[in-house]
């Protein structure tokens, strides 16, 4: 497995973040919310990786760099959100059941706040909420 499979399954079985996004179909998406999904939803993409080596080649873990947005209809929302994806991440270490991806370590980077502005009617679409997180996983 993959550690985007680990991350969604820390996500989706973490019981504050499924109260917020669902439980039978969390609304955790890669890249982008699909067409026709509501909110709050999280979206998380890969913004940087790192596979270190030494002399002896590669010394077998792996640092990715993690983005991921939390959106709402109000900034509330998306700050609640924000604040249980952050309660299950950092600090995290363990192998998420299923996932077979042995993380080392979630250890929050960055955060900050995040809009999107519909252009049609030139309104404030979504509030959003960011956190980078770094995730140190086994290779």
């Amino acid at each position: 497995m993959s550690v985007e499979a680990a991350l969604y399954k820390i996500l989706s079985t973490d019981n504050a973040v499924t109260a917020l996004v669902g439980t039978s179909s969390p609304r955790i998406y890669p890249l982008g919310i699909p067409a026709g999904k509501g909110v709050p939803a999280v979206v998380y993409q890969e913004i940087a990786g790192v596979r270190p080596t030494s002399c002896g080649g590669t010394m077998g873990y792996c640092d990715a760099l993690f983005q991921l947005a939390f959106w709402d209809d109000e900034i509330d929302g998306a700050r609640t959100l924000s604040d249980a994806v952050r309660n299950a991440l950092d600090d995290y270490s363990g192998t998420p059941a299923g996932s077979g991806t042995e993380i080392l370590q979630v250890r929050v980077a960055n955060e900050g706040d995040m809009f999107n502005f519909n252009e049609d009617s030139e309104t404030l679409d979504r509030c959003g909420k960011r956190l980078d997180v770094d995730i140190s996983y086994v290779d």
